[in-house]
């Protein structure tokens, strides 16, 4: 059983979350986003979360499903090396990055609103 908990204080959070001259700024470092046991994630994938959380980028078919909260479909999706992260996925989405995780209506609006 995966024990999501409350949203870390430190992490990012919508009220954290600034636009200066379209651009995103974050109160928590972008370089601090995969410390701890977020570090498991592998690089090519923290890029795919930074580009999809920063750039609204649409990301592919495994982080979709996890950031939609389609259990199925992450499994389905997942390689040998992402399976078993799949706890840490949604943990660091929870915390980190809640204002656009969760369902799939709340990654479509994420994506469209683009500034």
């Amino acid at each position: 059983m995966v024990e999501v908990g409350r949203p870390a204080l430190v992490g990012l959070a919508r009220e954290q979350m600034t636009t200066v001259n379209k651009e995103m700024t974050f109160e928590y470092p972008v370089e601090e986003w995969f410390t701890g046991e977020y570090a498991a994630i592998p690089p090519h994938m923290q890029d795919a979360i930074k580009r999809y959380v920063i750039n609204r980028l649409r990301p592919g078919s495994f982080l979709s499903s996890v950031i939609s909260n389609d259990l199925r479909g992450a499994v389905n999706y997942a390689d040998a090396d992402n399976l078993p992260l799949l706890p840490v996925y949604v943990k660091w989405f929870y915390n980190r990055a809640p204002w656009c995780s969760g369902n799939r209506q709340q990654l479509e609006d994420w994506l469209s609103s683009k500034a």
